[in-house]
């Protein structure tokens, strides 16, 4: 392709790009441009099939301990979540 930048790349036209990478990557550079990739549904959502909840954390470390207390946090902020659809869906807050 001969592209050495970003810049070069986003006006490459779609065969190219989707030629360059597999289809999840191909999903999320086809926003490079500007172009819509999925539909804006401006409704809250009510309805949730699971909850997750994720931060990155450095320097990386293969200590058990360090990563569990990493999990936990993780853990506790999908737990908040989780709470905070049920606040909304029914008015009060979780015992």
């Amino acid at each position: 392709m001969g592209v050495r930048t970003a810049l070069e790349f986003a006006p490459a036209p779609g065969r190219h790009r989707q030629k360059a990478f597999h289809q999840a990557r191909f999903r999320n550079l086809a926003g490079t441009p500007g172009e819509a990739v999925y539909p804006v549904n401006p409704e809250e959502k009510s309805t949730y099939a699971s909850i997750s909840k994720t931060k990155t954390f450095s320097p990386p470390s293969n200590d058990a301990d360090y990563l569990f207390a990493h999990l936990m946090r993780n853990l506790e902020s999908a737990c908040l979540k989780a709470r905070v659809i049920i606040w909304r869906q029914n008015g009060s807050w979780p015992s």
